[in-house]
C-alpha cells in the first residue's frame, strides 16, 4: 500500500512554488506526480517540511505483519549549473518522535526522478524494517497512522532543491488467526480392518 500526505505534520518550513495549493502538504500529495505544476522547494539548510499520512485502508488489518516501509520522493534542482543542494528524507513513527534519516541526497538535475533524486539511481534511500532509532519493534497499522514523513535540506546551494510528490510505501503480510489443528482418531484393530489404504484392504 502507499500512504500519501493529507495534513500538515511538525514542520513546515520549504516554500510552496508552482500553483499555490495553501498547504507544503498539498504541494505534494497528488496520486500522478504533476512536478513543474506545484511542489515544495527549498535552499536553505535543515529547512524541514514534515507531513501526516492519510490513514491506512481496510485491507491493512491490526493482525498483519508490516515487512517494511519505504519513503520515497519526487525530486529535482531548479539549475543544475554549478553546485547542488543536498537532501534527506525522513520519517517518524509520531508527531515529537524519533526521526530517522536518510543518506544525503544530491539534486544535481532538472529533471524529475523518483523515489530519489537521480544520483540514488531511482531507488529506495530510506528502508526501515523495525521502529525509527535503535527500535527492534516492528511497524503496526497503529504506528502507520500516527506516521510522519518528510524531507529536510542538508546542504545549502544558491539553486533550489524541490520535491513536488512525497510517500511512504508499505509491504504487509496478512496476519488472522492460525489454521486449527486437525485431530486424527486413534482406530483399534477392528476398526482398521477392512478399510481401504492405498488401494489395499487390511486384513
Amino acid at each position: 500500500i502507499h500512504q500519501r500526505p493529507n495534513a500538515a505534520g511538525d514542520n513546515a518550513q520549504w516554500t510552496r512554488g508552482g500553483a499555490d495549493t495553501g498547504a507544503n502538504y498539498s504541494q505534494c500529495s497528488e496520486i500522478t506526480p504533476n512536478d513543474a505544476t506545484d511542489y515544495v522547494e527549498s535552499n536553505t539548510a535543515n529547512q524541514i517540511d514534515d507531513y501526516e499520512l492519510e490513514a491506512t485502508p481496510a485491507a491493512l488489518e491490526s493482525t498483519d505483519t508490516i515487512n517494511v516501509v519505504m519513503v520515497g520522493c519526487r525530486a529535482a534542482v531548479s539549475d543544475a549549473t554549478g553546485g547542488d543542494p543536498d537532501i534527506v528524507l525522513r520519517i517518524k513513527s509520531a508527531s515529537g518522535g524519533t526521526v530517522e534519516e536518510s543518506a544525503s541526497l544530491d539534486c544535481n538535475s532538472t529533471t524529475w526522478a523518483s523515489p530519489a533524486p537521480l544520483p540514488a539511481n531511482r531507488n529506495y534511500q530510506l528502508v526501515l524494517y523495525d521502529l525509527p532509532g535503535a527500535s527492534t519493534t516492528g511497524w503496526s497499522k497503529s504506528t502507520l497512522d500516527t506516521a510522519q514523513i518528510g524531507v529536510r535540506e542538508a546542504v545549502t546551494d544558491l539553486h533550489f532543491a524541490r520535491v513536488s510528490t512525497i510517500w511512504l510505501s508499505v509491504d504487509h503480510k496478512p496476519g488472522g488467526a492460525a489454521p486449527s489443528s486437525i485431530i486424527h482418531p486413534v482406530l483399534g484393530n477392528e476398526e482398521i480392518e477392512g478399510a481401504m489404504f492405498g488401494g489395499q484392504v487390511v486384513r
